[in-house]
């Protein structure tokens, strides 16, 4: 039963497309801390430390003591790897090593292989929310209307709304921006999976 619980999480990582995966940093050299949207508009941290556990601040891995599936995801989507350590054990430092290389992997994929928007205003360079002026690294272009904004401006926006505050569309940090092809596999590795 136990394992049926983990895969049906494990295909909900990966089906459930309001799911994203929408902040990564990489702290210091004993955290990894990623932000995750959740289906229902809730953002969720997931924490990984060296010499610690790896935790996400949903109540189903509170409560289970188990992979979430937003665990999962950084894991399949960042990681592109199954997990391989129980989630109650410590991080081993060639663990987390290997870990900290897929994700610098994962960015360097995404860096390269990022669809800029061409921003309305490219001129201007000031966010349609706060009006502060920005730099281009630091911008979330909406893919409808091409208005340009902070990237912390949208984020916090998108704690009350996942729309454009300009548009109405969805906001779309979108995960194929970033699904290579090993990615794909996986995803469909997984969805072959059986309990």
């Amino acid at each position: 039963m136990q394992d049926y619980k983990k895969i049906q999480r494990l295909k909900r990582a990966i089906d459930e497309k309001s799911m994203k995966v929408i902040d990564y940093n990489y702290m210091n050299d004993n955290l990894l801390i990623y932000k995750v949207l959740g289906n229902r508009g809730v953002f969720y941290d997931v924490k990984i430390s060296k010499n610690d556990e790896i935790s996400c601040a949903c109540i189903d891995q509170k409560k289970t003591k188990s992979y979430c599936k937003h665990i999962y995801l950084i894991y399949v989507k960042v990681f592109n790897i199954l997990p391989t350590v129980d989630l109650s054990t410590f991080i081993t430092d060639e663990y987390f090593n290997n870990l900290v290389n897929s994700h610098n992997n994962f960015l360097n994929k995404k860096l390269n292989n990022k669809k800029e928007v061409k921003l309305r205003n490219e001129d201007d360079d000031e966010c349609s929310i706060c009006f502060d002026n920005y730099s281009k690294d630091e911008t979330y272009g909406c893919k409808k209307c091409r208005n340009g904004f902070h990237m912390k401006c949208i984020k916090e926006m998108m704690t009350f709304s996942k729309l454009c505050p300009m548009c109405r569309t969805d906001i779309d940090f979108s995960n194929e921006e970033y699904e290579d092809e090993e990615v794909i596999k996986l995803t469909q590795k997984i969805k072959k999976m059986n309990y």
